[in-house]
C-alpha cells in the first residue's frame, strides 16, 4: 500500500522499493491496462519499449 503525501508524491514502502530494485533518484512509472494500474521501475519499462524503440533503426539498416 502507498501512501500519498499533501503534495502528491507517493511513498513507497521499503520492502518494495527493493523488491522492485528501486533507489533513490530513480524513476517509477505506472501503466494501466486491463482495469488496473501496474507499478513498475521506469528502466524495466524502458527495456521492455527497446524492440519497438529501435525497430526503425533496424529496418533501416536491412536487418528484418
Amino acid at each position: 500500500m502507498f501512501r500519498v503525501s499533501a503534495k502528491g508524491p507517493l511513498r513507497v514502502p521499503k520492502a518494495i522499493r527493493e523488491r522492485l530494485n528501486l533507489r533513490e533518484g530513480d524513476r517509477f512509472a505506472f501503466v494501466e491496462g486491463t482495469g488496473k494500474m501496474i507499478g513498475t521501475n521506469a528502466a524495466v519499462l524502458a527495456l521492455g519499449n527497446l524492440p519497438e524503440t529501435m525497430q526503425p533503426q533496424v529496418a533501416a539498416q536491412g536487418l528484418v
